[in-house]
């Protein structure tokens, strides 16, 4: 599974834990590095549709979720309708994609 964007957990994720936002509000800015060192900003996202999934792969419902291909699934769905899915991983250690 290849996700599209997958980012670190720490700029996106401080301020939304903390509820520095409100349901229907613009969210906070943010800038955030992909897996091959690449930025990644709000302002590039803005006017798409944007889902954030944390994942962590030592989470059994994550397991679940990924090996009966139920995730696979809605990220193509998402996909083909050109919504940006980012995959915020918290798990100690990123285990690479297959």
């Amino acid at each position: 599974m290849k996700c599209l964007f997958p980012i670190l957990a720490a700029a996106v994720a401080l301020p939304l834990v903390a509820g520095a936002f409100d349901v229907g509000q613009p969210a906070p800015a943010f800038v955030a590095h992909d897996a091959e060192g690449r930025a990644v900003t709000l302002a590039a996202l803005r006017g798409k549709t944007v889902v954030l999934e944390w994942t962590n792969d030592g989470c059994p419902f994550v397991g679940h979720m990924y090996s009966s291909g139920v995730m696979q699934s809605l990220q193509r769905r998402a996909a083909a309708e050109r919504v940006v899915w980012l995959s915020v991983i918290s798990s100690r250690r990123a285990s690479k994609a297959t």
